[in-house]
């Protein structure tokens, strides 16, 4: 299982990668990783974006039986989950940051 597509996403500085483990979803090539964030343990499903479908959203959630943070970059689509209802919001809001800085560059062009 090589996953490849998943080589470039990288950790932001305060996140400490615990496991990282290529699998999949519904037949898809996915990245699963368990980590924390300033001490908080989190999990993540990684979608290629042209792979995820808002159903996997809905089910994980479903499964997990609590709320997840979700985020689609340019690339990828990250489906984050933790007990702490903050650092959801907190991770969001930086996604969202960083999607419209990513998106204010492409239209640069």
């Amino acid at each position: 299982m090589s996953h490849e597509q998943f080589k470039d996403i990288e950790l932001e500085e305060e996140t400490t990668l615990i496991n990282r483990i290529p699998t999949y979803y519904d037949g898809k090539e996915i990245l699963y990783e368990t980590w924390s964030w300033d001490g908080l343990p989190c999990e993540s499903y990684i979608f290629l974006n042209t792979d995820f479908k808002d159903e996997y959203r809905i089910e994980l959630e479903a499964e997990k039986k609590h709320k997840c943070g979700f985020s689609i970059g340019a690339k990828y689509t990250f489906i984050n989950f933790t007990t702490d209802e903050d650092l959801i919001n907190e991770v969001n809001k930086q996604n969202q940051a960083d999607d419209i800085t990513e998106a204010e560059l492409s239209t640069d062009v």
